[in-house]
């Protein structure tokens, strides 16, 4: 079935509507408790179906958009989209510093909906629009200082503080935002941080230690403080380790005021086996399963050839010597050298991957195959010795049969495996990482290239359909290196008004409350 923009937008009108009818009565603070987000009231469940409309991070400081259109009219745009709630990233530099953005940024912002002079005018516009129209809005200390940060970011912005702006700026400037909308009830929470990770030396840790510097439970406990004493109704909504890909550590956090939110990042190209050709990979097992299994078949037909009556040697080299004769564990141990190889090789891989990329809780999930590996070529290492120092000659046969038969497991499980990551069995096992004992999970990014058919974000779509989530982005056109740039994953096209694909659009943002 087909959907005209019209009717799409007049279906998501009167969902909003209804929706800012229930809010009005019942008021928006919301709560989290036993996995759920919640009216604070009603204790009616609520669903989270966001959208990122960002521009306010980067260095122009206002959200993308509002040189072409005014806050109310882009805001009409997001309800035809669907979504109920908004996440704007923000810059600890606007917060605090207040600078007053180019004009040209703002040159649609509607003067009778809205007198902007400085940032903070613009965001304050921004969300009064987006809230009269009963829109939730949950804002992200994306940044410190104002740029990019993510994919392609020119300077890394993974830890909570910079050298400019210390911990203690990042938690005031959640004290000020918290503040400022204490009296509307529709900012409904703070994302404190956006995808944290190692960097410069500093490895990220969960209750390890109490520096507020490095060990992001003492950091949160100290931003829900402080968010706590400016507007306790407000969701404290926590990044997960590994630029917020890991909340496995963090069960431990206590959910005392039922203000805890977790929230994860996942696009399709987070899941490493989504960038590995498993075709190609499994041809290479079996080619290489069938080789050595023809090398293990000529080794057991030329060994009754040659070996079955004694004095004929055409191949004396395959021959075990009576010496030979015994059973012996050390000619398995032996051949057992591919595996051991391969185990270290691919966690070692693994190790460096993860840790290049901030995550040393991903790394540390590599720590223990590194250890078995190691361990095993320590034990083929022995076994060599073994068969060296006990064996007047070594019997050839008997340690190629068990190479073989080794490769030949090796190359069966890799087989398996490129079976395995191609089935959406593949994405549970790494979405282990989103457990959550009590403390419901928000996926506050998440996009693809508008359109995407593949098979991988039909994976992503079916697993977080009924999370609580926000798409990455809204923006179609942004200027992030102050250049303009198309945003292929943007809802919305370069005119701010156009969704560019409605239907694909609707896949996501159903219209459910």
């Amino acid at each position: 079935m087909k959907y005209p923009k019209k009717e799409m937008a007049a279906r998501g009108q009167c969902i909003v509507l209804l929706q800012l009818v229930l809010l009005s009565v019942v008021r928006a603070w919301l709560n989290s408790t036993s996995g759920a987000i919640v009216s604070a009231t009603t204790q009616i469940p609520m669903r989270l179906r966001c959208i990122n409309w960002y521009g306010a991070h980067l260095e122009t400081f206002v959200a993308g958009g509002l040189d072409k259109r005014s806050c109310g009219d882009i805001a009409d745009s997001i309800i035809s989209i669907g979504a109920n709630c908004v996440r704007i990233p923000l810059s600890v530099q606007l917060v605090l510093n207040n600078p007053v953005p180019p004009a040209s940024t703002t040159a649609s912002v509607n003067t009778s909906e809205c007198n902007v002079s400085t940032a903070l005018q613009v965001l304050d516009c921004q969300v009064q629009a987006l809230t009269r129209r009963g829109l939730m809005v949950i804002l992200n200390n994306h940044n410190s200082f104002a740029g990019w940060v993510g994919s392609n970011e020119r300077v890394p912005q993974g830890l909570w503080h910079t050298a400019d702006f210390p911990t203690q700026s990042w938690v005031t400037s959640l004290a000020v935002l918290a503040a400022r909308y204490i009296n509307n009830s529709l900012v409904v929470g703070i994302d404190i941080r956006n995808e944290i990770h190692d960097q410069d030396g500093i490895v990220i840790t969960w209750g390890v230690t109490n520096n507020i510097d490095s060990d992001w439970k003492a950091a949160t406990l100290l931003a829900d403080a402080a968010i706590r004493d400016s507007n306790p109704e407000m969701l404290v909504i926590v990044s997960g380790l590994a630029r917020g890909y890991d909340l496995r550590a963090m069960q431990d956090l206590e959910n005392y005021r039922s203000k805890y939110v977790f929230t994860t990042h996942v696009y399709t190209f987070s899941w490493w086996f989504t960038r590995v050709d498993w075709v190609l990979v499994l041809w290479l097992s079996l080619l290489f399963l069938a080789a050595n299994a023809a090398i293990l078949l000529y080794v057991r037909h030329q060994q009754r050839r040659t070996c079955t009556y004694v004095g004929k040697t055409v191949t004396p080299v395959l021959c075990c010597p009576p010496s030979s004769a015994r059973p012996s564990c050390s000619y398995v141990l032996a051949g057992a050298v591919l595996p051991a190889v391969y185990l270290v090789a691919v966690s070692a891989a693994w190790i460096q991957e993860a840790q290049q990329a901030g995550c040393s809780s991903i790394a540390q999930d590599a720590h223990t195959p590194l250890s078995v590996g190691i361990i095993a070529m320590l034990v083929v290492a022995m076994a060599w010795l073994v068969l060296e120092t006990h064996e007047n000659v070594v019997c050839w046969s008997k340690l190629v049969t068990c190479v073989c038969m080794w490769n030949i497991v090796v190359a069966a499980t890799q087989a398996a495996m490129s079976i395995f990551y191609q089935t959406y069995w593949a994405v549970l096992w790494d979405m282990r990482r989103w457990y959550s004992r009590d403390i419901p999970v928000w996926v506050g990014e998440f996009g693809t290239v508008v359109g995407d058919t593949s098979v991988a974000w039909g994976w992503l779509m079916t697993y977080i359909a009924d999370m609580h989530y926000a798409y990455w982005p809204l923006n179609g056109c942004s200027y992030p290196f102050a250049s303009l740039r198309n945003d292929t994953y943007g809802l919305l096209d370069c005119d701010w008004a156009t969704i560019r694909n409605v239907n694909w659009t609707r896949t996501i943002f159903p219209g459910e409350n």
